[in-house]
This record gives structure tokens, sequence and C-alpha cells, in this order.
């Protein structure tokens, strides 16, 4: 049933005052009761307190990665468990995986292109329909570009 949408309440706003907010720690324990009840609430300290900076600089070593954020969305799920099947199934046959495909310097999304397939009838009615182009340009690609996505396809 339709239900026109409603704004949530707006969150609870704590403004301490200095000698409130002396134990930022203490503070936030003596709110706790009253803040529960509202899942989320915001803290403005006072504009005098200045928080010390808790870690040694000298000491601290931080070791960058490259993190893809898609990565972490729980919908790529299905997309890394296939490309882990993928990659398993390749290194079974004697022939791992070296590098993701690439058509004309664009990544070919392998799990992408093989729900593309899936979504315009599987393989056989997008090979006997001739629809590689249009699968191409579903998928980011061109028209000229269904050749080599096909290839990629039957590849993986």
């Amino acid at each position: 049933m339709w239900r026109p949408f409603r704004s949530p309440p707006e969150t609870k706003i704590y403004r301490p005052t200095h000698a409130e907010f002396a134990d930022p720690m203490r503070y936030i324990e003596c709110i706790k009761e009253e803040a529960e009840q509202y899942g989320v609430i915001k803290i403005i300290p006072p504009k005098s307190w200045k928080v010390d900076f808790a870690l040694n600089e000298k000491e601290i070593k931080f070791k960058p990665r490259v993190q893809v954020l898609s990565e972490l969305e729980g919908r790529n799920r299905a997309r890394l468990m296939f490309l882990n099947a993928l990659e398993r199934y390749w290194k079974l046959q004697g022939m791992p995986l070296q590098h993701a495909p690439v058509v004309r310097r664009q990544l070919v999304d392998l799990y992408g292109l093989s729900e593309m397939v899936k979504k315009n009838g599987g393989y056989a009615q997008v090979a006997e329909n001739k629809r590689w182009p249009d699968v191409a340009v579903e998928s980011g690609f061109t028209r000229a570009d269904a050749y080599a996505l096909k290839s990629h396809y039957n590849a993986s």
C-alpha cells in the first residue's frame, strides 16, 4: 500500500557547556539514558573545547592500500563470488587468469556481461538473434565492440 513519504523527526542535539564537556566520556555517560531513546544524537562541543591529539606522529606508520569502494557494498557479493568461481575454474584448467579483459582501454566487467547475456535470453538466444551489438551497447561499449565482447564471454 502506497503512503506519502514522511520525513523522520530531527535528531536530538546536545550543546554542553565547557564545564559539562571537560570530560567528554563522563558527559556521554550522563546523557546516555535520555539519548538512547533517539538512536542517533548529535553533540556539538563548546567552541572553547580542544581535543588533544592522541597519536605519536613520530612512531605511527600508515600502510596505504587500494580499496575499491564498490567492492564493499553487499550487492556486489554476487559479482565477487562469480569472479572467484571463474578464477578457480580457469586455475583448475591449468590456465589461471592473468589479467582482466580489456576492450578499447575499457575493462570488461565479466559478471556484468554475463548478467546482460542472461537478461537477453542466454548465450544461444543472443547468438541466434545476432544480439551481440545490443549487448555491447547495453554494457557501455559500442556496437563495433560486439565481436570482442563475444570473444571475452566465450573465453570466460
